[in-house]
């Protein structure tokens, strides 16, 4: 043994270079590529890995401002589609508001750029799994890695190497007030794909337009309009839930209408969307085998009633209903009994039981929480006063001497209040555990 033996070895530093982080068509970087490798030959078979046919990555289909689509054919000649998200440009920079606020993503969202982009890709696996176990007709996915998702490739009609058209870049024909046209009926399949999605999978698309929602035909001549980009879609317990759906459905219309259809206005959609009488109240259980009779018996119910309003809608609508459709726009969507307003706080006191006789002018009792969480050590005079006015009234009649004895008994009583209280983080540890509790 020499004194060589005897050395610590160092750790070797690698040097990184600007040539790791190249990308070519904006989103392939080095890291980018051996996902996508990895991720195609998980999807081979043995054979097709030991013949040494390796797939190949053809050219893109579309750019966005959050991904590129590239086409790839597989060794045993079919088509897959994979979509990169970008992880170097972030042009989308708004994926926040699509986060915060669903219980799926409480624990876990990150501000970080990369952990957020892969965060958003897994988003969009979830959300198409879930809306193909719903019955509605989006592409299928197949795994994601990080930043990469496989999807299937959704071929046009008559050329299956060609991807299906947007119904933005689709050139219409035929007349669109008849029943027949292939446009009257692409725009009936997307009112029904937008119920599916909001009573049957539980999800609002939250940017639905012509530009995410793909058209093919089979060999019948059947058109099927298939809605794609729902890496943002977010459930009905979202803050902005509603608010979304609004968007989509004035999207929706605005297109449809630009090119001649006669469509039904944004309120009474919206209103055919959220009607609680075509909600299923059965839930879906993968050993159920009457759930698919079920939805379509709900689905056939709300398809007859849209027809029916769909005659209504043939003429033009009056500058009233024009001006009505506007202030709708611009409405604030009630979510819950706290964004009820002070007309309508009878309500809400009937919910609690505490009504007897209620005028309309409602009186906040739950202050005590609001008081629990000032700092008894620096309050002055003023704070008190804002604090509650009725204070400045008891003050004139009082002594200095009985005001300070006054003050200091309210800062007991907050204290004796302080000890039996739950702390912040007690409370949102508790909602964390059920949740996963529940996901168990």
């Amino acid at each position: 043994m020499d004194e060589s033996d005897l050395k610590v070895p160092q750790k070797v530093r690698t040097r990184k270079d600007k040539a790791d982080r190249a990308t070519v068509e904006g989103v392939l970087d080095r890291n980018t590529r051996r996902r996508i490798q990895r991720i195609l030959l998980q999807h081979m078979t043995k054979e097709e890995r030991e013949s040494g046919v390796a797939p190949c990555l053809q050219g893109s289909i579309s750019m966005g401002k959050e991904a590129n689509v590239f086409r790839v054919e597989m060794p045993d000649g079919s088509l897959r589609v994979i979509k990169v998200y970008n992880t170097s440009i972030l042009v989308f920079k708004d994926r926040e508001r699509y986060v915060i606020g669903e219980h799926r993503f409480q624990s876990g969202y990150t501000k970080n750029p990369r952990k957020m982009v892969s965060m958003w890709c897994m988003k969009e696996l979830r959300n198409l799994h879930r809306l193909k176990a719903a019955g509605l007709s989006v592409p299928e996915a197949y795994d994601a890695r990080a930043n990469v998702l496989l999807m299937q490739h959704m071929s046009k009609m008559g050329d299956p190497s060609e991807p299906a058209l947007r119904l933005k870049d689709i050139k219409w024909t035929g007349d669109p007030r008849s029943g027949k046209s292939r446009v009257k009926k692409a725009w009936l399949k997307t009112c029904r794909a937008m119920w599916m999605m909001h009573n049957v999978a539980g999800l609002v698309h939250g940017d639905l337009s012509e530009y995410n929602m793909l058209y093919s035909e089979d060999a019948a001549g059947r058109g099927e309009v298939f809605v794609i980009d729902v890496s943002q879609s977010v459930e009905h317990d979202h803050p902005m839930a509603f608010d979304f759906l609004r968007r989509d459905v004035k999207n929706v219309i605005r297109y449809f209408r630009d090119v001649g259809v006669k469509t039904l206005s944004c309120r009474t959609l919206y209103d055919w969307i959220t009607d609680p009488k075509y909600t299923p109240t059965k839930l879906h259980h993968p050993k159920d085998d009457d759930w698919e009779e079920y939805v379509a018996g709900m689905m056939a119910r709300a398809t007859a009633d849209l027809k029916e309003l769909q005659g209504t809608a043939d003429a033009d609508p009056s500058p009233i209903d024009t001006v009505d459709e506007a202030v709708w726009e611009k409405e604030f969507v009630h979510r819950d009994l706290d964004d009820v307003g002070a007309d309508e706080a009878d309500v809400r006191h009937m919910l609690k039981g505490t009504w007897d006789g209620f005028d309309g002018s409602e009186e906040d009792s739950d202050t005590d929480d609001d008081t629990d969480d000032e700092d008894d050590d620096d309050e002055d005079d003023d704070e008190d006063d804002e604090e509650n006015p009725n204070m400045r009234y008891a003050r004139k009649d009082m002594t200095k001497d009985e005001w300070r004895e006054e003050k200091r008994r309210i800062k007991e009583e907050r204290r004796e209040k302080r000890k039996t209280k739950v702390s912040k983080v007690v409370k949102r540890r508790a909602k964390v555990l059920s949740m996963r509790n529940r996901k168990k």
